[in-house]
């Protein structure tokens, strides 16, 4: 049996520095996904999705539905800030997916890249110091 996949993640800084993180929409998580279908499955998939699309062609931006289709105001409270037309639209999202689909959804921190970069500069800067050190 042969799948297909789909990744993509939330808005998420490609640099980090100091304007990034203190930034006023600056938020450290972002969310990862993977979708995954039968490929026997999969005309059937692309069309419900395509219906989808379709239906709610009026909220996309630069031809896309994008993280401004629910806008951040209109998730003060969470889902329960949710009006009508967004517990809707996130119904027909849901149901394009069945039981041939895979949803894997992963929140990542863009802090916990920073980790290892630190580690290994710290590594480097301890390694030269000791260097210039044991060659004085």
């Amino acid at each position: 049996m042969k799948y297909c996949f789909y990744y993509d993640e939330s808005e998420h800084s490609r640099v980090i520095n100091l304007s990034t993180v203190t930034g006023e929409t600056y938020y450290d998580g972002f969310l990862a996904a993977i979708i995954g279908w039968r490929s026997d499955h999969e005309t059937a998939f692309e069309q419900r999705y395509h219906a989808f699309e379709e239906k709610y062609a009026d909220r996309k931006k630069k031809g896309e539905l994008k993280s401004g289709t629910i806008k951040p105001k209109q998730l003060v409270h969470g889902l329960a800030s949710f009006n009508e037309a967004n517990v809707k639209l996130l119904g027909d999202f849901f149901s394009i997916f069945d039981e041939n689909s895979y949803i894997i959804c992963s929140v990542q921190a863009k802090s916990n890249t920073l980790s290892p970069r630190f580690s290994k500069a710290i590594a480097i800067a301890s390694s030269l110091i000791w260097t210039l050190h044991a060659t004085q």
